[in-house]
């Protein structure tokens, strides 16, 4: 992991956690929300976005693993 890549990893971490489907519904509705299919890591997943890395997320938006 580059050190930009591992500060966010570890930012992104701390930040995460559950939370319920009530509060992550008008993000849903205004188009915020993104899908991160279940055999990915979210977490990096993440930190990918943050980075604006087009070569990894492409291949799976394309596939439905991700989805914006």
């Amino acid at each position: 992991m580059a050190d930009d890549k591992q500060t966010i990893f570890h930012k992104l971490n701390r930040e995460a956690g559950k939370i319920a489907w009530r509060e992550l519904q008008p993000f849903f509705a205004a188009g915020q929300a993104v899908f991160v299919d279940t055999s990915l890591d979210l977490i990096d997943i993440a930190s990918e976005m943050a980075l604006d890395n087009k070569a990894l997320l492409e291949p799976l938006v394309q596939a439905g693993q991700v989805a914006v």
